[in-house]
């Protein structure tokens, strides 16, 4: 029980100092109710269009090799950057046609409008954790290129198939601009360039 007392204090004091959001009071009641569907800002052409439906049908066929309960899932959420990030092996990424790797990144910015309106799908914390609610907030405000692709390897953890965090490999232009660590060290390739 200490133990437990322990950790929520963390995770309180945590949540409180490295939010990203606006400062007002997230009750669980307002975090639960459904948010209304964002309306879209950007036009998407058919090119485009294209390119979210091939991403789609390459995620779906590779899913099964990613090891990740949810996948895409928030990322960040307690940081000045908080994004949907997309999951793949180093060796599937290396794998893939520089088309393929764009297609995904177009599939995972289209995301974001599900996520939004269905955040609870995307988060992988437990609904019982203290900072769900907060969570759920987070993800329903993520700005339109909030988005990152995340590259790691399968490993074996308490005897479940997991996947090691190794880089950002490339991400949206807001969270990209925002970072401010130390050396730019842990930011991807600048979606709006890798696009290119």
């Amino acid at each position: 029980m200490k133990k437990y007392i322990w950790q929520l204090s963390v995770l309180t004091l945590l949540a409180g100092i490295t939010s990203c959001t606006p400062s007002t009071p997230i009750s669980k009641e307002n975090a639960e109710q459904s948010a209304p569907a964002p309306k879209p800002t950007k036009t998407i052409t058919p090119e485009i269009q294209s390119r979210i439906i091939r991403g789609k049908q390459l995620f779906e066929k590779l899913k099964l090799k990613i090891p990740s309960d949810k996948n895409p899932s928030g990322w960040g959420q307690l940081s000045k950057n908080p994004t949907l990030a997309l999951y793949v092996t180093n060796k599937i990424w290396k794998e893939l046609s520089k088309s393929h790797q764009t297609d995904l990144t177009w599939f995972v910015e289209n995301e974001i409008t599900a996520a939004k309106t269905q955040p609870e799908r995307y988060i992988d914390i437990p609904q019982t954790a203290p900072l769900y609610p907060r969570f759920v907030e987070i993800t329903r405000n993520l700005c339109e290129s909030c988005w990152s692709i995340i590259l790691g390897d399968p490993v074996r953890k308490d005897g479940k198939l997991t996947m090691t965090i190794d880089k950002t490999i490339v991400q949206g232009d807001i969270p990209w601009e925002n970072d401010d660590s130390f050396n730019h060290c842990c930011r991807g390739v600048k979606a709006s360039q890798f696009r290119q």
